[in-house]
């Protein structure tokens, strides 16, 4: 298979490969006063979520918006399921929404402009109520195809997409104007249902296209299944790597010193990471000292 996947064969491949869902959640109005907890509620069009506000969440100062994609046969559930709400971008309001195109006992990120509209419509509806200051995506599998098809629909909205165990698709808008947006793609190298080449092709073009913040992540012996530690690394250095916050900058770079088993850590994301805070406007000395030190010892 060609790594720039046409939606029908991504779609033939990408089966149920991970578990699908835990209990529904309580429902209940996202409002900046529902916070600490898992809830579940859905769009004026009809579209079902579930979303966690972090108590930390400061109406003044707001936070970043992180939606959380499905994979083919499963549903908005799987998300909280599989990355644990407080723990999976804590200081961030994360969202895990049904696929919009509804198929037999389950729900799909289709490659169609009606799915698009329904999310961004989810979007707009939570940026109405929450102070917003960046959007994230991570997509699994088919929902990773996904993120960057919705990446490209909306640049000037979303800062950046992980897309894990996927690629892209064909019909994925490239070009400078996209240039902005950090895009990482996530693989694990025994991946027995969607190839790593995917992802490292998909990753080889978007370089052959200029994109400087285009970033492979290879899960060395991972096979298809999430894995939220890389993926929250990954959304760490996305947010780092775009942000014109110091201070959220400097939470990145935290987010990979915490790190104790430093075998698992993204050095090469860290480096990039350090060189951007080390030369950001409004950076402190003491953050660019942290920086520095980080990136020298990569080096």
């Amino acid at each position: 298979m060609g790594w720039r996947a046409s939606a029908a064969l991504a779609l033939a491949l990408l089966l149920p490969s991970s578990p699908a869902a835990a209990a529904d959640a309580p429902e209940k109005e996202p409002s900046p006063k529902v916070a600490g907890k898992v809830h579940a509620w859905k769009s004026k069009g009809g579209l079902r979520y579930e979303y966690f506000v972090p108590e930390s969440y400061d109406p003044a100062k707001g936070a970043n918006l992180t939606f959380i994609c499905h994979g083919t046969g499963l549903d908005r559930r799987w998300g909280f399921a599989n990355h644990p709400a407080g723990e999976f971008r804590p200081d961030d309001i994360v969202v895990s929404a049904d696929g919009p195109t509804e198929v037999p006992n389950a729900r799909l990120y289709a490659n169609e402009e009606d799915d698009l509209e329904a999310l961004h419509d989810l979007q707009e509806e939570l940026s109405a109520i929450f102070k917003v200051n960046q959007v994230l995506l991570y997509g699994h599998s088919q929902g990773a195809f996904w993120v960057f098809l919705y990446a490209a629909r909306y640049p000037d909205e979303v800062a950046g997409a992980l897309g894990q165990a996927g690629g892209i698709w064909t019909n994925t808008p490239v070009g400078p104007g996209f240039h902005h947006q950090a895009l990482v793609l996530m693989h694990g190298t025994a991946d027995p249902v969607v190839p790593f080449s995917n992802s490292a092709g998909g990753h080889g073009f978007l370089l052959e296209k200029g994109y400087p913040l285009a970033h492979l992540r290879a899960l060395e012996g991972w096979n298809h299944w999430p894995n939220a530690f890389h993926a929250g690394q990954q959304l760490a250095w996305i947010e780092g790597m775009t942000t014109k916050d110091p201070a959220r900058a400097g939470a990145s770079l935290e987010w990979f010193e915490e790190v104790r088993e430093r075998e698992w850590v993204d050095f090469s994301a860290l480096h990039s990471l350090a060189l951007r805070i080390g030369s950001m406007e409004g950076a402190p000395e003491g953050l660019r000292a942290r920086a520095a030190k980080a990136a020298a010892e990569v080096e």
